[in-house]
């Protein structure tokens, strides 16, 4: 499988069904911007508030052969498997992505385990052997990545520009975050005490600065021309 994080900001995505497991896929659709639809007689108490709310466009029928003619991604997520096969049939022909909630053998992706802390997402997948074994992934990593690596990364989006300028080199530049990152910043930050976290930034970037001082000054030579190699001199009395 090639792991892929998808914009879907705008784009026409469809669920079919209008269970808890719609829910869950709506929900992380909606919160990515999708334009969604979602096709069910029925929808779960959420879904009918956020259909109330406008958050998509709801389509009250059961499936029909050839609705997802105009859409860019499909989820199936209903407990019928003759819908579910139907859907990823019509996706397969027309070339569309599709995934069938509990069918690995009917989708054309997954959608991972995943952890957002800004930014930041991680994610987890199992290709569809044992999304129980992804989940109890997911929580362990929940535990070690809090919300100071959200913090973060907000942090470094602020400052990405003046770094630049001032680390033009890409090594160089690696050098100084790996550094940053063995400091207390993210300790400062997981007690959400910013003050600190930008004193420990300014104090790295000072401590970079004096670096480049002593390196330039190591690395000085004098500047000039050997005329003696160019077959050159400066004594008068000297011929060629």
């Amino acid at each position: 499988m090639y792991g892929v994080f998808l914009n879907v900001s705008g784009v026409r995505c469809m669920i079919v069904g209008g269970g808890r497991v719609a829910e869950r896929k709506a929900s992380a659709l909606l919160v990515s911007g999708a334009n969604l639809t979602i096709i069910s007689p029925v929808l779960s108490k959420s879904l009918e508030a956020w259909k109330a709310e406008g958050k998509f466009h709801h389509i009250n029928r059961p499936y029909q052969r050839g609705d997802v003619a105009s859409y860019s991604l499909v989820f199936a997520a209903t407990d019928d498997l003759a819908v579910n096969t139907s859907v990823y049939e019509d996706c397969h022909a027309r070339g569309i992505w599709v995934n069938v909630a509990d069918q690995p053998d009917l989708c054309s992706f997954y959608v991972p385990a995943t952890i957002c802390r800004g930014d930041l997402t991680l994610a987890i997948s199992t290709n569809g052997a044992n999304p129980s074994l992804a989940k109890a992934i997911r929580l362990s990593l929940e535990e070690a990545f809090g919300e100071e690596f959200a913090l973060f990364l907000t942090m470094m989006r602020q400052v990405r520009n003046e770094i630049k300028n001032k680390i033009a080199d890409p090594d160089e530049r690696t050098e100084f975050y790996r550094n940053l990152l063995q400091s207390d910043i993210l300790k400062d930050l997981a007690h959400q005490d910013l003050s600190f976290a930008w004193q420990t930034f300014a104090t790295k970037i000072k401590e970079w600065e004096a670096h480049e001082r002593t390196a330039c000054r190591n690395s000085s030579k004098p500047v000039g021309i050997d005329t003696d190699q160019l077959g050159l001199s400066t004594d008068p009395t000297h011929t060629q």
